[in-house]
């Protein structure tokens, strides 16, 4: 589960999701409506009788926020409660990745924390699947002479293999093609969340420039303002826990509190509009993206602008700024004349391969933008 707000644990009744087969919550900042749905959760779980423990993976004082209501609730928990305290550090700049003990994850998932700008300490988790070698064909051996035994386990690995007759044998000649794991990509709430992405491919530009200067001038009027701000992410885009982010994933889930027009209310309150998430989203280029997270003044029924109104504008934004950094990656590749003169004459061979790359290209261009609602109106 990631983050647990107020009626968590009815909505995971309501879609009919067993609640008892929970073992790791991964909260992304300590604001009510991220966490404050936890003691249900945990009570309810003491209610099923559980036994198992439960992993708690947030923010440093998620501990002393359960631990209080605990004490003053006096709440019996009789299973055991593990906590994970991640430390937003950015002079480190260290990779959080989670080990595998007291069976907290299992050993095909890798999970890692990034430090996200908003008013208090806040995460992102990228969930990442390790890939699995593909089938073994069994039949193909065993048309070939060879019979199962624990050869079949080492050619499953990918080793090379001397059978008995002398024949040498590969394991990935036997295996079907590796089947890639999934990277899905969570982001809690925030105005910058350029961790998640490696520094050679920033954008550097008026917009993103624009956001530092007025994070400066908020700063100044709010002496009680958090120490987690933009000036922070100097110290930390050319760190090493960079490079494994968020790029090309299947799934990022990330909020979108703010259409595009209210840059600066989503300065104040530290959120996303549709335009700086359209800027990370081209670079990140995730298969799907969901939004959520959205203002309640586009839930109310006479809203001038909706929720689909910002899905539109964000898929049109991602759109133009996809083709705008192909185009820029097209100069960059430019041939000489020569090279050019050589396609040139080679260019009635090639249409029909050229054609198919075009539409391979706009197909993995593509960005599938899904508002949490869309999904939300089918499962209750």
């Amino acid at each position: 589960m990631i983050d647990c707000g107020d009626g968590s644990y009815l909505q995971c009744l309501k879609a009919k999701i067993k609640i008892s087969n929970l073992v790791n919550v991964f909260i992304t900042h300590l604001h009510a409506d991220h966490c404050y749905g936890l003691p249900n959760l945990l009570s309810s779980l003491g209610l099923q009788n559980r036994k198992k423990g439960l992993n708690i993976v947030g923010p440093r004082g998620i501990r002393e926020f359960i631990e209080n209501f605990v004490k003053l609730t006096q709440l019996r928990i009789e299973y055991k409660v593990n906590y994970i305290e991640l430390d937003w550090d950015v002079e480190s700049g260290e990779l959080y990745p989670f080990e595998d003990e007291d069976n907290f994850i299992s050993s095909t998932l890798q999970v890692y924390a990034y430090p996200l700008v908003h008013r208090i300490e806040c995460f992102g988790y990228v969930f990442k699947q390790l890939d699995v070698t593909g089938r073994l064909k069994t039949e193909e051996l065993e048309k070939d002479g060879i019979l199962p035994g624990p050869i079949y386990g080492k050619l499953k690995k990918g080793h090379t293999v001397t059978l008995d007759d002398g024949r040498v044998i590969c394991g990935s000649d036997y295996c079907e093609d590796t089947i890639k794991g999934n990277k899905i990509v969570m982001c809690g709430d925030s105005i910058n969340s350029y961790s998640l992405v490696p520094p050679n491919y920033m954008i550097e530009n008026d917009f993103i420039n624009s956001i530092k200067d007025k994070e400066f001038e908020y700063k100044e009027d709010q002496s009680n303002r958090s120490t987690v701000n933009f000036i922070d992410y100097e110290k930390v885009k050319n760190k090493h826990y960079l490079a494994n982010g968020a790029l090309d994933c299947d799934i990022m889930v990330h909020e979108c509190t703010f259409d595009k027009n209210l840059f600066d209310k989503a300065v104040k309150t530290d959120h996303h509009t549709s335009e700086l998430l359209s800027n990370l989203a081209s670079v990140i280029r995730p298969k799907n993206l969901i939004i959520s997270h959205f203002s309640i003044r586009y839930l109310a029924p006479n809203a001038k602008v909706t929720v689909k109104d910002i899905r539109n504008e964000l898929e049109e934004m991602i759109k133009e700024k996809t083709e705008n950094n192909n185009d820029d990656k097209e100069q960059d590749e430019n041939v000489d004349e020569k090279e050019e003169e050589e396609i040139e004459d080679n260019n009635n061979n090639n249409d029909n391969e050229e054609e198919e790359e075009d539409v391979k290209n706009k197909k993995e261009n593509d960005i599938n933008v899904i508002a949490a609602f869309d999904f939300l109106e089918v499962l209750f």
